[in-house]
């Protein structure tokens, strides 16, 4: 492990589960692959994102797509990070599940994590453990809107085994789950996949930041050039009669 992941902090505002900070880390290509091969145990690479935004003015958080038209049968990965699942929250994911099969013609696969609880508790009895994977639940019946819609929470993963070697998708859902600021903080920080993904969290608020200073700079560029302009303007005035007086 590189000493430098030993002394980085998220902020209160960039903690994993947060809107930004998942949204880059789920649209980052390690984590698509990560994803797409355990649903699906298909070869890296086979997907890339994909806008989220839909012409009726709603906003998915993330969506995935095949690259190639000939994997066309390969279904959209619809993902959904969200503070508490309730049935607005459900009725709003089954709008976009309908937008997501007129688009691409398919029904997608869904994925929630939900970082603080289902409202009320019984929504999860709509839910049923998956197969080999009791820290995930699928959705009793989604006929017509999705193939299949996956759940992870505080509650499913209090079943999580505490071996290091969990699988990546449930290290990823740990992750957003647990808000875990620094690697330490977190329940598993050996994990290959838990270091990787404070990595890219990293690297991606040191790239915001570069782009915020980028645009600072040019700020201060334009107030510098606006400034000189104005001084070459003023500056002839200066001998002219009654100018003085008018600045003043």
């Amino acid at each position: 492990m590189h000493s430098d992941l030993l002394t980085f902090k998220l902020q209160k505002d960039q903690l994993p589960g947060k809107d930004r900070i998942s949204k880059m880390i789920l649209k980052s290509t390690s984590v698509v692959d990560l994803i797409a091969s355990d649903l699906l145990d298909i070869a890296k690479g086979t997907y890339t994102t994909a806008s989220p935004e839909w012409q009726n003015g709603s906003c998915s958080d993330v969506l995935y797509i095949s690259r190639l038209g000939i994997q066309k049968p390969l279904p959209p990965i619809l993902i959904e990070v969200q503070l508490i699942v309730n049935e607005a929250f459900m009725q709003r994911l089954l709008q976009y599940c309908q937008i997501v099969q007129q688009l691409y013609k398919t029904y997608p696969l869904v994925l929630v994590f939900c970082t603080d609880k289902l409202s009320p508790s019984t929504l999860i009895t709509k839910f049923k453990p998956v197969n080999n994977k009791p820290w995930m639940q699928s959705i009793i019946c989604c006929d017509f809107w999705a193939k299949s819609c996956y759940l992870m929470s505080k509650s499913t993963l209090s079943i999580e085994e505490p071996d290091v070697s969990i699988p990546p998708l449930l290290a990823l859902s740990t992750f957003l789950l647990e808000q875990s600021p620094t690697l330490y903080g977190h329940s598993h920080p050996h994990h290959p996949t838990i270091q990787m993904l404070y990595r890219l969290a990293k690297e991606s608020i040191e790239v915001e930041g570069e782009k915020e200073q980028g645009f600072v700079d040019i700020v201060d560029v334009i107030c510098s050039n606006n400034e000189r302009l104005l001084h070459k303007v003023e500056d002839p005035l200066t001998n002219v009669p009654g100018t003085l007086k008018t600045k003043k």
